[in-house]
């Protein structure tokens, strides 16, 4: 067994679910997660719920069950199961860049070509194409879109969208969900651990409801790290690597009709690891490239959002408004060739208005359309500080933008929907500038305001059931 292999036994209360039954509520749930027949609901097409197999999208979906069945805790595990997936930089555990069918951010930098949304809230940090850190306990169901999305998404997508649905807070029963874990990893001194639990619990029956989740889990670390070879004496710190995440989020659902709904969301991550993923050897694991330094990658999120959503029977109308607040870095030492040895420290901070607004056809008739407004106002602050032995360097850009999209689709159903032709559009303005500072680069700025226009077409057919 090396060091990449687990033995794990489950400890304490492993997904408990305690459900106090009360009258069932009137309405039916807004999302529901499986079909009758065991094939799963999806809504990426916002057109009202569709099992999977019906809907005319290059998808792939999850259910909290099969998430849970086949171990996938975290966006990196999920990817493993995407095909035309691929994970991109991956500094450690907070700093994470995917790729859906080779489409990517080179480096870690840039915008996100990945849309990622937490329930209907984009996850969009400037100039970073971070993902976001969820815990997946309380996720309902994983929505993968493969391919461009703009024209049913207002965050920008070239590679595709991945949509994260949380679980609702219950109008009608108290629910309570909790999970402990514990495992060991035979190259580490220290065991890996974990808790986290749910509670959903009405507040006003059938209108008003609070669901808290949370969490924290460790890592232990299992590299032994060298100030220069493993040749010259003992390690400077063993099994180093280990890696704590602790989050929060808290949801408030107020359906004062059965026609309005409104949510609101607070949620915080906080993931650790010291050093970062790179090794110099895998048996026994290893690093000696650090020095002296002690390094670390950390982050900070905050996400704050309101939505609504309101059912004027032909039409609905939702909107979403969200603020993020990340910060997130890593320090390193290492061998930087001519330059010398010492430490490289990279800091992001960055901060996020979204607005985005929908309206969209509701019904069984047989012409569907939706029209979609979004505007984004953010900015993220690179910033780095390099000591060496030759010389010390630091300077940051400071990247501002304020950007907008219009979008939409319109389909209509043929001989009895056996033939659905769908065509949409999307247009998008930036408005983009920079301030930059480095004794490599120079001190320089600029501005960019770019416009484009893209478009898409489907034809569906479906000869029988």
């Amino acid at each position: 067994m090396n060091h990449r292999m687990y033995f794990a036994a489950l400890a304490g209360v492993a997904h408990l679910a305690l459900v106090t039954p009360v009258a069932a509520q009137e309405s039916a749930p807004a999302e529901p997660v499986e079909a009758t027949d065991g094939d799963i609901v999806v809504t990426a097409s916002r057109q009202g719920s569709q099992t999977l197999i019906n809907t005319p999208l290059a998808i792939q979906a999850f259910s909290g069950e099969q998430l849970e069945q086949r171990g996938i805790r975290e966006t990196t595990d999920l990817i493993a199961s995407i095909p035309g997936a691929s994970p991109g930089e991956q500094v450690g555990s907070v700093i994470k860049t995917f790729s859906l069918r080779g489409v990517g951010a080179a480096g870690g930098v840039g915008d996100s070509p990945i849309g990622y949304y937490i329930d209907d809230v984009p996850f969009a940090i400037p100039n970073s194409p971070l993902a976001p850190p969820l815990r997946f306990i309380d996720v309902d169901r994983i929505e993968v879109l493969r391919g461009p999305q703009g024209t049913l998404y207002g965050q920008g997508s070239a590679g595709g969208t991945i949509i994260y649905h949380t679980r609702e807070p219950d109008l009608d029963n108290v629910e309570v969900r909790g999970e402990a874990t514990i495992a060991k990893m035979d190259d580490a001194s220290a065991w890996n651990y974990g808790v986290s639990a749910a509670i959903s619990v009405p507040l006003v029956k059938d209108r008003l409801a609070i669901r808290i989740s949370g969490g924290y889990d460790k890592r232990a670390g299992y590299v032994d790290v060298f100030s220069a070879t493993p040749a010259t004496g003992g390690p400077s710190f063993k099994d180093a690597n280990d890696i704590t995440n602790r989050d929060i989020r808290a949801v408030l659902l107020w359906q004062p009709t059965d026609a309005l709904r409104i949510r609101a969301q607070a949620a915080h991550w906080e993931p650790r690891q010291n050093y970062t993923q790179s090794i110099n050897q895998l048996e026994p694991a290893q690093q000696w490239f650090s020095g002296t330094t002690r390094g670390y990658e950390s982050g900070n999120f905050d996400l704050y959002s309101l939505s609504v959503e309101y059912d004027a029977g032909a039409i609905i109308l939702s909107s979403s408004t969200s603020y993020l607040d990340a910060e997130f870095g890593y320090l390193t030492g290492q061998d930087f060739g001519p330059l010398g040895t010492g430490s490289l420290f990279n800091g992001y901070d960055a901060r996020s208005f979204a607005q985005e607004v929908q309206l969209r056809s509701n019904g069984d008739g047989p012409f569907h359309w939706l029209v979609g407004g979004f505007y984004q106002n953010a900015k993220g602050l690179f910033s780095f500080d390099a000591n060496l032995t030759a010389f010390a360097i630091s300077g940051f850009n400071d990247t501002r933008t304020r950007n907008y999209s219009a979008f939409g689709e319109i389909s209509y159903d043929l001989f009895g929907g056996k033939l659905v032709p769908l065509v949409g559009v999307r247009y998008y303005k930036d408005n983009r500038r920079f301030n930059a500072d480095s004794i490599l680069t120079g001190t320089g700025s600029g501005q960019t305001m770019p416009d484009k226009v893209t478009w898409r077409e489907n034809l569906t057919n479906w000869p029988s059931e």
